[in-house]
């Protein structure tokens, strides 16, 4: 463009700070990178969980983890469903930490009792409502 080449790369940070695509349009440099976050902020709230009560974790999780997944969502809306079950996967992860629930437990049933929408449903919710 103007006489300037454009490069060929392997990934691009792109719309600021978390949306990375990669050479074959796939969301799979995406959901690693947010992935690192949220188990990074993960870990933060299992360091904590013993010394402050439940609801203090959910105030946390909802101010600190959650804007992670819905940043840019209803772009990546249609990533893949091993990539969506991987995110799904570390808000079940939050859930069972912040409920200190079993793995015998199952998801569903600690999202029902946090009143949480799966990811998926999450998504789907953030793509009707966003004006085009």
């Amino acid at each position: 463009m103007s006489d300037d080449p454009i490069h060929k790369v392997k990934a691009s940070k792109s719309l600021g700070v978390y949306i990375y695509i990669d050479e074959h349009l796939s969301w799979s440099n995406h959901i690693d990178h947010l992935a690192k976050e949220i188990s990074s902020g993960l870990a933060s709230l299992k360091q904590i969980r013993l010394f402050v009560p439940p609801e203090t974790l959910v105030v946390i999780y909802k101010s600190l983890i959650l804007p992670l997944f819905d940043y840019c969502d209803v772009v990546w809306a249609g990533v893949n469903k091993g990539l969506s079950d991987r995110l799904d996967r570390l808000q079940n992860r939050a859930a069972r930490m912040i409920t200190q629930s079993d793995r015998e437990t199952r998801s569903a049933d600690i999202l029902k009792l946090l009143k949480w929408d799966t990811f998926g449903d999450r998504r789907q919710h953030h793509y009707c409502s966003y004006d085009v």
